[in-house]
């Protein structure tokens, strides 16, 4: 499943985005297809914004990833380490002189 976003033309030439709940499938010859399960509504809406959440939310907790998704508690972290830099080093000086540190 997958979020899709189309555009649809109104009454005076604008044209406004909508989200839908899309799942993909082959047809009998072999060919992609979209299958839109269920219509979301306005992109610039609130109101869809909110069902968007409550999705998310329900989809979350159903695979046992709530924690993933909810921004309203605290991610925290006991250590970490930075490595990135040391790797941009040795793969300048790996470039520059050839020599591979990595032995």
């Amino acid at each position: 499943m997958y979020l899709y976003t189309i555009k649809r033309k109104n009454k005076e030439g604008d044209y406004t985005d909508y989200y839908q709940l899309c799942e993909s499938y082959r047809d009998e010859e072999g060919k992609p297809k979209r299958r839109v399960l269920a219509n979301l509504g306005k992109k610039d809406n609130p109101n869809t914004t909110k069902k968007l959440q409550r999705v998310v939310l329900q989809i979350a907790s159903a695979a046992g990833m709530k924690d993933l998704v909810n921004l309203n508690t605290e991610i925290t972290t006991s250590w970490s380490k930075s490595i990135g830099p040391k790797l941009v080093i040795r793969k300048l000086w790996e470039d520059l002189t050839g020599v591979n540190l990595r032995k």
